[in-house]
């Protein structure tokens, strides 16, 4: 029997030595735990035996989420996955529900008050929450992150800074082009164009931004302008990708809500639905984009 084949199975190419039994094991022959990976036949830790294979459980299931076809009928599918049949929905019932007060309480905005900061500080960590679990290899929307972790607050800042990072750009181009106020009132037509490119801009050092502060924490890595630029040119081809499927996403509920206009309260919602789903759908992508990608990633923001 060749060193290199299964010490059970003859037929299939050996990826791991038992630190135990010493039996050389094929994939089949492991079992995965929460962190390790252990033999299946003395339950002692497996190691890989060449420096390419998964070590830990997180890499093997990524591994195994890389070889399985992940098509866009899957991506699409994404948000009413597993734990999105009540996440999905119970956000958007929540969302629906303010609305409703808002319109028909006098002062509904102040009274929602409290309740709209606290989906607003949660919302950033389960959108992180769901980077890291699709970079992981899973398929399904996760659960919500614990409410009263200090971690949240962090989260949410770290999400309001990169998104003045997406302002940046936009502003920068309207300074140099000495577009004033008064220009962007009366429609100043270069001026507006310079917003559009500046945003478009920075949405997409946005994207890998994102990934990166949801895998190798927050901190000030969120203000490191200069790495951000370097992790879209590492990523650029999905970086754009994801960009286009979320802003077409997004332009798709405007339409809806125009055309629903004569049904205000029917073009409000729909266009609350999809906009919804259009972010998660559009975060899970950035996780596919750091699934493929942490390793190049990884050198630039860990240095």
């Amino acid at each position: 029997m060749s060193a290199s084949t299964c010490s059970l199975h003859p037929s299939t190419t050996a990826e791991y030595r038992c630190d135990g039994c010493e039996l050389l094991l094929c994939e089949d022959c492991i079992e995965v735990g929460h962190r390790l990976l252990f033999c299946a036949h003395c339950g002692e830790r497996a190691l890989p035996l060449v420096e390419q294979e998964a070590v830990n459980a997180i890499e093997l299931s990524r591994q195994r989420a890389e070889r399985t076809p992940y098509s866009f009928r899957d991506v699409l599918a994404y948000p009413f996955r597993g734990l999105g049949g009540y996440v999905f929905w119970g956000i958007f019932a929540v969302l629906t529900l303010f609305m409703a007060v808002e319109g028909m309480i006098p002062g509904g905005a102040l009274a929602l008050l409290v309740p709209r900061t606290l989906i607003a500080v949660l919302m950033p960590g389960l959108l992180f929450s769901i980077v890291r679990s699709t970079a992981r290899g899973d398929a399904e929307l996760p659960d919500w992150p614990d409410w009263f972790d200090g971690e949240r607050l962090r989260e949410f800042l770290s999400a309001a800074a990169l998104g003045l990072f997406t302002l940046l750009p936009a502003v920068t181009l309207l300074l140099l082009a000495g577009c004033g106020f008064e220009e962007l009132i009366y429609g100043r037509f270069t001026c507006w164009l310079l917003i559009f490119v500046g945003l478009t801009i920075g949405f997409l050092v946005w994207i890998p931004a994102f990934a990166a502060v949801a895998a190798f924490g927050a901190g000030l890595l969120v203000l490191r302008l200069d790495l951000h630029v370097r992790a879209f040119f590492a990523t650029h081809r999905e970086s754009v990708r994801v960009a286009l499927l979320t802003i077409g996403l997004a332009l798709t509920g405007e339409i809806v809500a125009l055309l629903l206009a004569p049904v205000p309260l029917v073009g409000r919602l729909a266009a609350l639905g999809i906009a919804l789903y259009a972010m998660f759908v559009g975060t899970h992508l950035i996780g596919l984009l750091l699934r493929k990608h942490e390793r190049d990633l990884e050198p630039i923001y860990c240095y």
